[in-house]
């Protein structure tokens, strides 16, 4: 019976950690793609800006 216990606690602790690393990997992942996206805008409007400036 010990042996069980033991073995799902393992197994429950293995799952657990797993699940929390895949969901701070996601949360980074769209952090990141996030931030492209602005610095995309971001230069897009330094570019037109500078096209202002130049006319």
């Amino acid at each position: 019976m010990k042996e069980n216990t033991n073995k799902l606690i393992i197994s429950f602790t293995i799952v657990a950690v797993v699940a929390i690393i895949s969901i701070m990997i996601c949360c980074l992942a769209a952090l990141g793609y996030n931030s492209r996206i602005s610095m995309e805008i971001e230069k897009i409007e330094v570019e037109s800006q500078s096209n202002f400036n130049q006319t």
